[in-house]
């Protein structure tokens, strides 16, 4: 069993905001593969599973606010004895410019409250984060890291989230998927 993690905030005003790019990109792999989430009240999470190359795969939202996310990954971690290296977690990158995709197998959080409290939680770095960027200096929220991961993708840039990004974004995960990462 293999977790794909996406980092967020719950609840509708958060919806479309940078901070909740990974549960954009939940949505759009639960689509892909034709699940529905469904509240485990437990784990504070929304969860669905799907199988694919005899490989069982769960989508997590923690819906316990990005800054304590590490708890519910904690709790399924340790639930279903899930190793770090079946872990990938999904996150937005502030500090890389809007669209770019990078992989990192390990390290720190880079400032990243969600993160932070996942390597904390499970006591681990090593374990792979996509990191999608949502910066914008050009942004007047820019300089303000909360202001601006908080406040909603433009029309233009969802429209180019949905239909390059995310798409771009499922790639890495299906490459991790069969291993290949």
């Amino acid at each position: 069993m293999k977790l794909i993690i996406g980092l967020g905030n719950p609840g509708v005003k958060y919806k479309n905001t940078r901070h909740n790019l990974g549960f954009l990109v939940l949505d759009y792999l639960a689509q892909e593969y034709q699940t529905k989430f469904t509240l485990i009240k437990n784990f504070k999470a929304e969860i669905a599973e799907f199988h694919k190359n005899n490989q069982k795969f769960l989508l997590v939202k923690p819906l316990t606010y990005m800054n304590l996310s590490g708890t519910t990954v904690k709790k399924i971690k340790n639930f279903y004895k899930i190793t770090t290296n079946n872990i990938l977690v999904i996150s937005d990158d502030k500090d890389m410019i809007f669209g770019k995709i990078r992989m990192r197998t390990k390290g720190r959080s880079g400032g990243h409250n969600g993160l932070k409290n996942i390597i904390t939680e499970i006591a681990s770095e090593e374990f792979l984060r996509l990191k999608v960027g949502v910066g914008n200096s050009e942004n007047p929220l820019f300089k303000n890291s909360t202001a601006f991961v908080l406040d909603s993708f433009s029309e233009d840039e969802l429209i180019t989230l949905q239909s390059e990004i995310i798409p771009k974004t499922k790639e890495f995960i299906i490459k991790w998927m069969k291993n290949e990462i």
